[in-house]
């Protein structure tokens, strides 16, 4: 689904797959788009929530209930039970994106041999690519989508037992800091600087 199904990179889809008009800040456009599609996958809550669909697929954060007090992973699991109030939910609870080493807070510093990061250099940290989270929708979705267990008789509405939700975790590499930097300094041909290995 996209603003715009006749641009360069809805044109450019492979074969099998349609781009359809619809924009989630336009709610009227959604039931259009979605004619006929039994689930969604989406990156976000919208106010389509319960439009003509039978499933969720959610791309949420790990580490829920484990108390780490980070609001962006907090505000992805309230979205979780917003959305499987409404709707059954698969929540497909991601560890950190390897994308995050790509963007501009981080890229130019390892670019020139010096890695900031908050953890320290030899905490293993999980990490997954984007890439293979949308790999991992697309796969359960193609084999029919996952069972989703019903609602607790009785719950009050909120609770976790009135929710129709299923949490699936996923990681990829598990590398601490130190051993990224070592990464980083064998594919670029260039070493990282003693003292210059973790910062922060």
């Amino acid at each position: 689904m996209t603003r715009n199904p006749s641009g360069a990179s809805a044109q450019g889809l492979p074969e099998g797959v349609q781009a359809v008009a619809g924009d989630l800040d336009a709610p009227a456009s959604l039931e259009p788009a979605l004619r006929g599609a039994s689930a969604v996958y989406c990156h976000a809550l919208a106010k389509w929530v319960g439009v003509c669909v039978k499933l969720i697929m959610y791309n949420s954060s790990g580490g829920r209930g484990c108390g780490y007090g980070i609001s962006q992973m907090e505000q992805k699991h309230q979205v979780e039970d917003i959305l499987a109030a409404a709707v059954p939910t698969v929540a497909l609870q991601a560890t950190l994106f390897m994308e995050e080493l790509w963007k501009r807070y981080t890229r130019p510093g390892i670019l020139k041999g010096a890695f900031t990061w908050s953890s320290p250099g030899d905490r293993p940290i999980q990490w997954v690519a984007a890439r293979d989270l949308g790999l991992a929708a697309g796969t359960l979705l193609a084999a029919g989508g996952v069972e989703v267990p019903a609602a607790a008789a009785g719950a009050p509405s909120g609770a976790h037992g009135g929710l129709r939700l299923r949490a699936i975790e996923l990681a990829g590499d598990e590398l601490s800091p130190e051993q990224m930097c070592a990464a980083f300094a064998k594919v670029q041909g260039s070493p990282v600087p003693d003292g210059a290995r973790l910062q922060g």
